[in-house]
C-alpha cells in the first residue's frame, strides 16, 4: 500500500537537513580546557566537601537508587531532611525537590495554575516556565521583556485571578527581573506571584538564598524555583513556599507524581552545598565580581 507521507527517518532526515541550512544544528560535545561558561558558578561541581558528602553516605549504606516513585517506595529520610533545611535556609515553610528544574517548573506551573486563570509572562521567559503554562491551559499574556509598566496594563485590561510568571536573573545577559514592582502589582491586583530564581540562588541574599531574599520578599511571593544545576554544584531543583503549596505538589504535580525518586545519594551533597554557600560569603562574590570586570 502507497502513503502521501514520507517515511519517519525521511521526515527526520529533512528536519534535520533544514536545521543544518539555519545553523540550528547541534552536536554533544564533552567540555575540553578552562570552564568559563559553564552554570558552575561557585566550582562546587568539583568541591571536596560535597563530593565527600556524597561517598561518605554511599559508604554508610545509603541507597544509591530510589526504586520508584516517591510516592511508591522512592521516598526516604534524607529526602525529607535536606528539604527541611532547605526550607530553613529560604525562611519559607515547605520545600519540595524535584530531579530536574525542568521538572520543578512544569509541575509547579501546571499545577497551581487553573485552567481559565490568566497568566502575564516575560518574553524571555525559560522555555520549562512557558511549557508548564501551556500545560496549565491559562489565558496568558506575554509582556515585553521586564516590562512592569506594561505588566499594570495587562492586569488592568484583564479578568483575574491573576498569575505573574518570571525568572529573577536572566541568563542571557544577566538582567535582573524588578520584583520589587512586581510584588507590588501582584498585591495591588491580587496576583500570584511565581519567581524562578535558578540563576540567583546562591549568588544573591544574605545567605546565598537568591533575589527574593536579598529583597525581603519571601512572604510577597507564592514560590520560588531553585535549582541545584547552577550554583549548587549537583543536580535537582526544590520549590518552596507554604506547605499547602507543597502538599498540593505531591498530590497534582505529574512530573513529581510519575517520575522515580531522585538518587537517594545526592540528599547529603545538597545539605553540603547549602552549608558552605551559607558560610562563604567571598565564594558568592567572586563570580559577580568576575562579571563585572568583564
Amino acid at each position: 500500500m502507497k502513503y502521501d507521507w514520507p517515511a519517519p527517518e525521511e521526515r527526520f532526515a529533512s528536519r534535520l537537513q533544514s536545521l543544518t541550512k539555519k545553523s540550528l544544528y547541534r552536536r554533544l560535545q564533552a567540555p575540553k580546557g578552562l570552564d568559563v561558561s559553564s552554570n558552575d558558578y561557585l566550582g562546587l561541581a568539583r568541591d571536596d566537601r560535597v563530593s565527600k558528602a556524597m561517598v561518605s553516605s554511599l559508604t554508610a549504606g545509603l541507597d544509591v537508587g530510589s526504586t520508584g516513585s516517591r510516592l511508591l517506595t522512592g521516598e526516604r529520610r534524607d529526602l525529607e531532611a535536606v528539604e527541611c533545611r532547605f526550607a530553613q535556609w529560604q525562611q519559607q515553610e515547605a520545600a519540595l525537590y524535584f530531579a530536574s528544574g525542568y521538572q520543578a517548573n512544569l509541575g509547579l506551573m501546571s499545577s497551581v495554575i487553573e485552567a481559565g486563570d490568566h497568566v502575564i509572562s516575560d518574553a524571555l521567559n525559560h522555555a520549562s516556565l512557558i511549557d508548564g503554562i501551556r500545560l496549565s491551559k491559562a489565558r496568558l499574556s506575554i509582556i515585553d521583556h521586564l516590562d512592569s509598566h506594561q505588566m499594570e496594563q495587562v492586569l488592568q485590561s484583564n479578568e483575574g485571578p491573576h498569575w505573574i510568571v518570571t525568572e529573577s536573573v536572566y541568563s542571557m545577559d544577566g538582567d535582573l527581573a524588578p520584583i520589587e514592582s512586581y510584588a507590588r502589582l501582584a498585591k495591588k491586583y491580587g496576583a500570584g506571584l511565581l519567581v524562578d530564581e535558578a540563576h540567583a540562588t546562591g549568588l544573591y541574599g544574605p545567605q546565598g538564598q537568591g533575589r527574593v531574599a536579598a529583597l525581603g520578599l519571601q512572604k510577597d511571593v507564592v514560590a520560588t524555583v531553585h535549582t541545584c544545576g547552577k550554583a549548587m554544584g549537583l543536580a535537582g531543583a526544590f520549590v518552596t513556599g507554604s506547605k499547602n503549596l507543597r502538599s498540593l505538589l505531591v498530590n497534582q504535580a505529574r512530573s513529581f507524581i510519575y517520575s522515580t525518586g531522585p538518587l537517594p545519594v545526592i540528599a547529603p551533597a545538597l545539605e553540603a552545598s547549602i552549608e558552605v554557600i551559607c558560610n562563604d560569603p567571598a565564594r558568592r562574590q567572586q563570580p559577580i565580581q568576575m562579571a563585572q570586570r568583564l
